[in-house]
């Protein structure tokens, strides 16, 4: 499933808050009642529970895979797709940039899951990886095929070598920067 812009990034209730594409993908499967809990709900699936790369199945698992696919315009994010699509059968560069100064906390299994990630994709699949454990965000890489990060969440997102690049506030502040977002409608072909 993907979502997209206009759909909400979290949902508050209880003593936690969430992702909306998380707790989406928990919809009508066997963690249909994990949606709103204050805790954390295992699986069994992929290198993140132990296991090897297979091919994912909902009937298998009992969730969805969600993404989520923006841009600044309409036209930024139907472009991805037609990116996407001329990429096939090509290969990029996966970047994962860790946030060390959450090694420390707990959060630290978010960390953990990145050099699972940079294990299975490098080592297992041998695919490129550019694994970044330096303090500001990476930049300027070219030919990326998978990118993660903390993003705002990084805690030092105000050193960041792109200051308000468009999704921080103009005072640092935590944000997804949403108020700076602008939608448009697209251009459609009339056939």
């Amino acid at each position: 499933m993907v979502t997209t812009k206009g759909i909400p990034l979290r949902i508050n209730g209880g003593a936690d808050k969430a992702s909306f594409d998380q707790e989406f993908s928990l919809l009508g499967g066997q963690y249909n009642g994990s949606i709103g809990a204050d805790s954390w709900g295992a699986h069994q699936y992929g290198p993140l529970a132990g296991k090897e790369m297979e091919v994912f199945t909902r009937q298998e698992y009992g969730f969805y895979l969600v993404t989520r696919l923006t841009g600044y315009t309409v036209e930024t994010a139907l472009g991805l797709i037609e990116k996407a699509n001329n990429s096939l059968g090509q290969r990029g560069t996966f970047v994962l940039d860790l946030a060390t100064n959450r090694n420390d906390s707990g959060y630290k299994y978010w960390n953990d899951d990145l050099y699972t990630a940079n294990t299975t994709l490098n080592g297992s699949l041998g695919l490129p990886v550019i694994f970044d454990e330096e303090t500001e965000f990476i930049t300027n890489i070219s030919n990326v095929m998978g990118y993660a990060s903390w993003g705002s969440n990084d805690g030092n997102w105000n050193k960041n070598y792109l200051p308000n690049g468009g999704f921080d506030t103009a005072d640092e502040s935590w944000s997804s920067g949403s108020r700076y977002w602008n939608a448009s409608s697209p251009t459609y072909l009339n056939r």
